[in-house]
């Protein structure tokens, strides 16, 4: 799979978990000032709007974030059932 494909079959099929993000963060006891750093963000309100839901996240940042905290990139998406199959079915439309 190309990687703009890759990129477009995460964007449909998952969402970021906010909850999970926080959850992480607090265990590893890490500032939202900490994790701006770590991901190259010149302020904290670059990574702020990302746990807040208001900010995409690319794969990318997803991966840095997944082998900070020391879990799967997995753990960190929840499945977004509505674009999923909205998703299935662009699938099968492209067969036909």
């Amino acid at each position: 799979m190309l990687k703009k494909e890759w990129v477009l079959f995460m964007e449909t099929q998952f969402v970021i978990n906010l909850d999970a993000l926080k959850e992480h963060r607090r265990e590893k006891r890490y500032s939202i000032s900490d994790l701006a750093i770590h991901l190259g963000y010149k302020t904290p309100t670059g990574y702020w709007l990302i746990e807040n839901g208001q900010r995409k996240v690319s794969i990318d940042t997803l991966y840095r974030l997944a082998q900070l905290y020391c879990c799967t990139m997995e753990s960190l998406v929840t499945k977004n059932k509505t674009t999923f199959r909205a998703a299935e079915e662009a699938l099968e439309d492209k067969k036909d």
